[in-house]
């Protein structure tokens, strides 16, 4: 701590020292003490020049002064009219009156700090955040504001932004496009939203019922540098919203021909005229101002009178092949719902004003991408001409043959009725196919290659004729053979051997499958039993075969001797 102690006053009675601001007197009786001069306005902080009047309540006292910090006497600048000061001062006064004791002295500091002179909001937006103080000398327009923070949202013709007044330094009041000129204040930074915090009332309004025409802007145009400006947006569509009204700090998902933003509601200070108000659930022509939330675009409606209903227009899609119409046909358009045309090619939606593309497609047919068109106060017919897309067949899949028996007629072939082609886009599809029964002949045995042509659908030809082919097998019937084997006593015998046309079957195979007509030898044995052997004739039936296998007998001779 620094005490600063100046004499005052040094003759032999009433001597005093000055300790800063305390007077100290010896006081050894005598005159009363001149009241201390009063300034008007005090010392403090002044963004402009101020006049400094001085008074002092002894009647006829005489006030010195000083402005470079000295310590005032009779000696010093005697206050006659009101001091103007521009700068940094320190301000001293002292009041004298003749047979009484000199006032103490009066101290008044005012500061004037540096101020950043801009001309327009974009170059305000060049500054730096902190405690550098900035006047914006070119008058902005009022396009917003709400009691919260006392909040107001300004523009020039260069850039616009965002006061946040918490303190509420600017204690004038203001309409809606009133023109304000020499703000001062700071900057700061909140969640990515510059701000121009005041710290003075700039007075009274430069202009009014200025026009302020909101920028024409789609969702996706939007950028951090339209920060605090007025801009409307056409046909403007909310989300699914959980509540049917608009509620105070919301946020709400909305979407234009461009894409999506989010619109955000502000604190319920903030008294606006739409909380509480049905969500639009058509288009709506809305004006807001740009807001930002850590990188993210927020736009704020000032008022219902923002929110006007987009006008609606039919737009007809009426779809053919250039002759006759296409039903089934999809057609796209970003940023609305699918469409169907129906058993006439047609179908219809409704849009607003505006520039928009859409894509046509359908099986067999080529799609058209990004077909342009506008819609522009009034109904619109859009005729669009599909046309087949005429692929070549490169190759048609192999068939699995078919085996069956000679005679069958073509008719009893079963024939497939479809086939797989490939395509020269290697896509594949499923044709009819027409047999040909030209080289067909039921009674050959074997193989035999049939032909078809196949059946060609639209968008699909075939240029290089290419055919289906199938092979056919003939064969002679096949039939069986059942030896049915007993012993002499009718009772069945297990374990035989059956030899047929050369070959021998094993132990107990009594029946031999897939013989083709024909006279067959057998012979069938069992040891202990007497072989028996035969043919059999098969014809066009199978056949059974009754074998009869008596036990061998064998011949005793007795040689009797004497």
């Amino acid at each position: 701590i620094r005490i600063r102690s100046t004499p005052f006053n040094t003759g032999s009675s009433n001597r005093r020292t000055n300790i800063d601001d305390i007077t100290l007197t010896d006081y050894s009786g005598g005159g009363a003490i001149v009241s201390q001069p009063v300034f008007s306005p005090n010392g403090g902080t002044y963004y402009a020049p101020v006049s400094v009047s001085m008074s002092c309540a002894t009647e006829e006292a005489i006030i010195y002064y000083t402005t470079d910090g000295t310590e005032p006497d009779e000696s010093s600048a005697v206050y006659s009219t009101p001091v103007s000061i521009s700068a940094s001062t320190t301000l001293k006064a002292i009041a004298v009156k003749a047979e009484m004791i000199n006032s103490s002295v009066t101290t008044a500091t005012y500061t004037f700090p540096e101020i950043n002179e801009v001309s327009n909001i974009a170059a305000l937006r060049q500054g730096t955040t902190g405690t550098t103080l900035y006047k914006l000398t070119g008058e902005a327009f009022l396009t917003f504001q709400h009691a919260y923070r006392n909040t107001k949202y300004i523009q020039d013709a260069t850039a616009a932004i965002v006061i946040d007044d918490m303190g509420g330094k600017i204690q004038t009041s203001y309409n809606l496009y009133d023109g304000i000129t020499g703000i001062m204040g700071t900057l700061t930074l909140y969640n990515g939203l510059l701000q121009f915090v005041p710290v003075t009332d700039p007075g009274a309004a430069t202009s009014t019922n200025n026009i302020v025409v909101p920028e024409v802007r789609t969702l996706a145009s939007l950028t951090s540098d339209d920060q605090a400006k007025l801009i409307k947006v056409i046909g403007l569509s909310f989300g699914t919203p959980d509540k049917a009204n608009f509620a105070a700090n919301t946020s709400y998902n909305i979407f234009d021909v461009s894409g999506t933003s989010v619109f955000r509601t502000p604190n319920a200070a903030s008294a606006l005229d739409y909380f509480g108000q049905p969500i639009p659930s058509m288009p709506n022509d809305v004006t807001m101002v740009v807001g930002i939330y850590n990188s993210n675009i927020q736009l704020h409606a000032r008022n219902l009178a923002d929110f006007i209903p987009t006008p609606l227009y039919n737009v007809n899609f009426q779809v053919t092949d250039g002759t006759n119409p296409l039903p089934g046909v999809a057609i796209t358009i970003p940023g609305q719902d699918n469409l169907l045309t129906d058993e006439s090619g047609a179908a219809t939606t409704q849009m607003i004003d505006g520039s928009y593309t859409f894509t046509a497609s359908l099986d067999g047919y080529q799609t058209i991408d990004d077909q342009a068109f506008t819609v522009n106060g009034a109904e619109i017919t859009i005729p669009v001409v599909m046309q087949f897309i005429e692929l070549p067949i490169l190759s048609i899949a192999s068939l699995p043959g078919i085996e069956t028996l000679v005679g069958t007629t073509f008719a009893e072939l079963e024939l497939p009725t479809t086939i797989t082609a490939t395509l020269s886009d290697n896509s594949q599809v499923s044709l009819g196919v027409n047999w040909s029964d030209a080289s067909y002949n039921p009674l050959q045995l074997g193989e035999q290659t049939i032909t078809g042509t196949p059946v060609l659908v639209p968008g699909v030809i075939n240029p290089d004729n290419i055919t289906a082919s199938i092979v056919v097998t003939l064969e002679n019937p096949k039939y069986s053979v059942t030896f049915n084997i007993t012993d002499s006593q009718n009772q069945a015998l297990e374990g035989a051997y059956v030899h047929f046309n050369g070959v021998t079957y094993g132990q107990g195979v009594y029946t031999i499958n897939n013989l083709i007509p024909g006279t067959y030898p057998y012979s069938v044995s069992k040891t202990g039993y007497v072989s028996q052997s035969g043919e059999v004739v098969i014809t066009n039936s199978n056949q059974t075969v009754d074998v009869i296998m008596p036990l061998e007998t064998y011949q005793i001779t007795f040689n009797v001797k004497d």
